[in-house]
Parts: structure tokens; sequence; C-alpha cells
């Protein structure tokens, strides 16, 4: 029988900068990896909200990237 593993993945913030180049928008990305995998939806919004203040700028968009592995 096969089963999926949940591993630790990374979370990557893009930030506005409030800086424009050639009339748009200069988003730095941040990432953070060591996520728990399995971590709750709720709690990542937390982290985020928590972390765009440490940033120093607006969040436009947070990207998770979640590994599994396949063991059969």
């Amino acid at each position: 029988m096969a089963s999926i593993i949940v591993q630790n993945g990374r979370m990557s913030f893009k930030v506005d900068k409030g800086e424009l180049k050639d009339g748009k928008a200069y988003l730095r990305t941040i990432s953070m990896t060591g996520v728990k995998g399995d971590a709750d939806p709720d709690a990542l919004a937390d982290v985020a909200s928590k972390l765009e203040v440490i940033l120093d700028g607006i969040v436009e968009a947070v990207h998770l990237v979640r590994n599994e592995v396949l063991v059969y």
C-alpha cells in the first residue's frame, strides 16, 4: 500500500517596497524555508501578517510550496 509523507515546505513573500521602475511597482521576494508541511492555513496566514510588519512593506502575495514524498 502506498502512502504520502508530508515534508517541510517553503513560503515566498512578494513584498511591495514602494519603489517604481519604468512605471511598475518593484516587488522583492523573500523566502522562508522549513515551514511545517501540514501547517493549518490560519496559522500560516497569522505568520504572514506578522511578517508583513517585520518586512516593512505591503505583502502582495504569499506562495506556499509543500513537499510530499510518495512511498510505495
